[in-house]
């Protein structure tokens, strides 16, 4: 019981809990390329998959030394931290980012290529389209935090206006850009899907109508 606690609720856990993902993508890639050789085509997805989790950790990882120098305290009470080390905060800002990011990033990675999966109707597309769409869902994530960061230092978000305490304001700004993140993660999340389904649609459309003329 004690190791499942440490490894599910400790910094530390989480990186044992990242390195062993990335050892089993890498592990079943190896193994497909030997088994299929040329033919392989696993170990591409699993690529893409490890793209989209370090694609999310690094925004996460902006966001975040973003807002911990507006409100250091902010992750001192996110962490439950009773001795403030401010030089040390910087390293807790990093391990609430990657921590609180990874798994977007994979639930997104295999959404994406389950859009993507092979069908008689529609052809994939390459997987170089599918990482241009990692593109599409940092910007919106960071696009978001932003705009709800913003909107709540100026006043108008939530119940704290600009009247109030500078800290305390600080605070719920990092706390509304950090929840704008998210929400922009899915919303990319969903564009993501939406943009490789109708552009597969799209091809097939084209295929139909180019044997339609011939």
């Amino acid at each position: 019981m004690d190791l499942l606690r440490w490894l599910w609720s400790t910094s530390e856990g989480g990186y044992v809990r990242i390195a062993v993902g990335v050892a089993i993508f890498a592990t079943l890639a190896i193994v497909d390329i030997k088994r299929r050789g040329a033919q392989a085509t696993r170990w591409r997805e699993y690529l893409f998959l490890l793209a989209c989790v370090a694609m999310a950790m690094a925004t996460a990882i902006a966001n975040d030394m973003v807002t911990v120098t507006l409100s250091p305290v902010y992750f001192v009470v996110h962490e439950n931290i009773r001795a403030y080390d401010p030089p040390n905060i910087r390293w807790v800002a990093l391990s609430v980012a990657m921590r609180g990011s990874w798994w977007v990033g994979l639930i997104g990675g295999v959404a994406m290529l389950f859009a993507n999966n092979p069908s008689p109707r529609w052809r994939q597309l390459p997987m170089r389209r599918l990482y241009k769409r990692i593109g599409l869902v940092m910007l919106t994530a960071l696009a978001c935090s932003a705009l709800m960061g913003s909107l709540q230092y100026a006043g108008l978000l939530g119940e704290i206006g600009k009247d109030a305490d500078i800290r305390e304001r600080l605070f719920m700004t990092a706390l509304q850009a950090h929840t704008g993140a998210y929400i922009g993660g899915g919303l990319g999340i969903v564009g993501a899907i939406a943009s490789v389904i109708w552009q597969r649609r799209k091809s097939a459309a084209a295929r139909c109508d180019d044997s339609v003329s011939v």
